[in-house]
Order: structure tokens, then sequence, then C-alpha cells
């Protein structure tokens, strides 16, 4: 693969998750459903810290908070995540907030999310499993598959919204 190959999916790329928070963001401002749940406020904190290990910090009307990390993808349902170390440690160390993992996929361009509530778990599993490496290596990101995680049946049909500069 070229250079310039690479440089063009490293763009799309960012350009995918950046419209993947947007839509999620303007439906989170809806107040829809999570988990059965009525989101009552949010937070985009990765519009505002670009390296935070989650996307956005919600509240639900129970008072109940959790972190939800996007994944988004212009792929099917079986397109792989790649969840950084950061990311993979929040999720292990859930203590008070709970930790959600979202995927959002573009179905004939509609946003489509499903939700995985329990992380902790499989992101220990992942992180034990690269203790042991060689001197002057790290591991930086994983290549997940979806099915890996326990994502809820549903997939979630996301409203049309106003979203600048799509790639769809």
């Amino acid at each position: 693969m070229s250079k310039d190959k690479v440089a063009l999916l490293v763009e799309a790329a960012a350009k995918n998750g950046e419209l993947g928070e947007q839509i999620f963001d303007q439906w989170l401002h809806r107040c829809p459903l999570i988990d059965g749940t009525r989101v009552s406020s949010h937070s985009w904190i990765a519009n505002d810290y670009a390296t935070a290990p989650y996307d956005f910090e919600v509240t639900l009307e129970t008072g109940q908070k959790i972190m939800i990390e996007l994944k988004s993808t212009s792929g099917g349902h079986e397109t792989s995540l790649y969840l950084s170390r950061a990311e993979l440690e929040l999720m292990a160390e859930q203590a008070e907030v709970d930790v959600v993992l979202a995927r959002m996929c573009f179905v004939n361009d509609e946003p489509r999310v499903a939700f995985c509530y329990e992380t902790a778990t499989r992101a220990k599993e992942i992180l034990a499993a690269t203790t042991d490496l060689p001197d002057q290596t790290r591991f930086v990101a994983m290549e997940v598959l979806p099915s890996y995680y326990d994502f809820a049946e549903e997939n979630i049909a996301l409203p049309a919204l106003e979203i600048q500069n799509s790639l769809f």
C-alpha cells in the first residue's frame, strides 16, 4: 500500500470518527433512552480533550453517570474496532462510573448505534495478554472484532441530523 493511500485512509478514519461524534452528540441532546433510562445531560469530552480515554460523559435521570467511548465506522457491524491502551485501562478500572462502549455503523448512509454495557472483563483480558512484552516494546492500541464484546442486539437508528462536511 502506498504512502498516499495510507494517508487517505488515516484522514478518512479521522473524519469518520468526528462525524460519528457529531451525530452522537446531537442525538444525546434529544435526551434518548440508554439501557432503558433517559439521558438528563451530557458533555462531549473528546471535543475539548482530544486525548481523553472516552468521548462522552452522560448523566442519566437516575443520577447514574456513565462514560461512553464511541467507535464509528463506515464499514459493517463486524468491522474491527481499535481500542487504545488508555481506553482499555479506563474500562478495566471502572469504579464508581461505568464505561460503556458504543459502536456506530453507517448502514446505507443511516447511522445506527449499539451499546456494550459490560466492558471491564474483556478489557482486563486484553490488558492481561499484553503484560509480558519484550523489553523496549510497548502496547499502544489493539484491534478488536466487535463480536469480542457483548453489544446489545438492538442497533438504534439515529434520526437524520444536521451535519456539516459529511463523508456520505
